[in-house]
């Protein structure tokens, strides 16, 4: 695992059940998750019935899915009164694999809860695709009816947002290329207070011995 690994990727996806893959439940009660990370909508449901009221469902469901991802295990355990049920989701196929990891890092095996894969929606990197070829076809095919540089200026921060980079003890503020965009910490520990999602990390390293003695990763990194 490279050091960009440990800051960028917290949830691996090695080693997963191939069952998950196919559509084949183990048990005969079942509960529903529904993520649409675009619109940001979770729909959940328990045995067919939506969550009961002041369920932990409701502190979470207008959160980021990564944000509680770890809380799942432990809500649908309750809210099913124990395990022993299929997980269908529905989302984004890494969505997915994020929330079956949840439970095999919990230590809940396959045959305790199938995390099935129900209904698939784009992954981000396809979505920022399809984007970016549309609004390269609109910017070569200009008409009188569409203003296209309006229309750019009104969604600059939609259509032009930085890279983000964490680098570590280092001073460096800016950057040639503006899409990049650094945010300094000065240790490993200040990693605790940030939410860290496939964003890459670098360390300025201006004494080697001192930099191996000093590295250290926070608890869960």
């Amino acid at each position: 695992m490279t050091e960009r690994d440990k800051g960028s990727r917290i949830h691996r996806t090695a080693a997963l059940p191939r069952l998950a893959e196919q559509g084949t439940g183990l048990h005969t009660v079942c509960a529903e998750l529904t993520y649409n990370p675009y619109l940001l909508h979770t729909s959940v449901k328990f045995n067919g019935q939506t969550p009961r009221v002041n369920s932990l469902i409701e502190k979470y469901q207008n959160l980021p899915l990564r944000d509680w991802v770890e809380q799942i295990p432990k809500i649908f355990y309750d809210e099913m009164n124990g395990y022993g049920f299929d997980l269908y989701f529905s989302g984004t196929k890494s969505d997915f694999l994020m929330v079956q990891q949840a439970f095999l890092k919990a230590g809940i095996s396959s045959g305790e809860v199938c995390v099935l894969f129900r209904n698939m929606l784009e992954d981000v990197d396809i979505k920022y695709q399809e984007v970016g070829a549309l609004l390269q076809w609109l910017k070569e095919n200009r008409n009188r009816k569409f203003d296209y540089a309006s229309f750019m200026d009104r969604g600059a921060e939609l259509f032009e947002e930085s890279y983000l980079y964490v680098i570590i003890n280092g001073d460096v503020l800016e950057w040639p290329d503006p899409q990049v965009s650094l945010e300094p910490v000065d240790s490993t520990a200040e990693l605790e207070a940030l939410t860290l999602y496939n964003v890459p990390i670098l360390f300025c390293v201006d004494d080697r011995d001192r930099f191996q003695r000093e590295l250290s990763w926070p608890a869960g990194m």
